[in-house]
């Protein structure tokens, strides 16, 4: 018979290094989540008047998320995340409806 002779099979060396995924920094979650705010509040924008009511639906699901993130990973950073989100989010709702831009 013949060896197989694939990687993946063969055991890790104590020599070799293993490549670890580097966890995500608390400034990267907080930074990808005002991201997305940003990205939908602007195609809610864009698709019209009812853009107003979706956005505070999608923003509300969006903070419960982050809460349940927060819980899940028990990590400060996503209850950041939920707080900045919601804070940002309500205000330029609130904005973009008295304004009528």
């Amino acid at each position: 018979m013949e060896e197989d002779n694939n990687i993946q099979n063969q055991p890790i060396k104590h020599d070799e290094k293993v490549i670890k995924k580097k966890p995500i920094s608390g400034w990267a979650i907080v930074g990808y989540n005002l991201l997305v705010l940003i990205f939908y509040t602007l195609i809610l924008k864009i698709a019209g008047d009812t853009g107003l009511f979706v956005d505070a639906i999608i923003l509300l699901l969006h903070v419960l998320l982050c809460f349940g993130l927060a819980i899940g990973y028990k990590s400060w950073w996503w209850c950041l995340s939920a707080i900045l989100v919601l804070i940002i989010g309500f205000s330029t709702c609130v904005m973009i409806h008295l304004s009528g831009i």
